[in-house]
């Protein structure tokens, strides 16, 4: 089973905080020429620091029982990993909430791994994980905004 790719919203994290850095020089310097310059160079240490962490494509294998990792992005180290499912410590989904979208997380190792997923496939995966003898926990807290 695989997942949306992380892209665009991992590629929309970097920008905003780039432009939070970019901020900054504005106030001590008219140069727009170094303006652009820490923009560039800070979108770029962004991507190589975070890349792992929020870009990202996901696919659990329930044949080979492994989840494969693939940071497309990723500029220094591997371009891929993978975690057996006999390494996963915990398997919490947590709904959709007022500021989060429906994900599961995966404990493994002291390490966790996050990836959004609906409500029809948290069942599949559920039920699969179940299958293997691995139990999901539910987080149904809910929380509404004002709208």
């Amino acid at each position: 089973m695989e997942f949306e790719p992380e892209y665009f919203s991992g590629i929309l994290k970097i920008t905003i905080l780039t432009l939070l850095i970019s901020i900054v020089p504005i106030y001590f310097t008219e140069n727009w020429i170094l303006i652009f310059a820490v923009s560039i160079i800070g979108f770029l240490t962004i991507l190589v620091l975070n890349n792992k962490k929020w870009i990202k494509k996901i696919k659990l294998d329930f044949e080979n029982k492994r989840i494969e990792m693939k940071y497309p992005f990723n500029i220094i180290g591997p371009k891929k990993s993978e975690i057996l499912f006999t390494e996963i410590d915990e398997l919490v989904y947590y709904e959709y909430m007022y500021r989060t979208p429906a994900h599961f997380k995966i404990g493994y190792g002291g390490k966790k791994i996050r990836f959004q997923c609906t409500g029809t496939d948290s069942k599949k995966v559920s039920s699969a994980f179940g299958k293997l003898g691995i139990k999901t926990n539910f987080y149904h807290k809910k929380e509404v905004g004002f709208r």
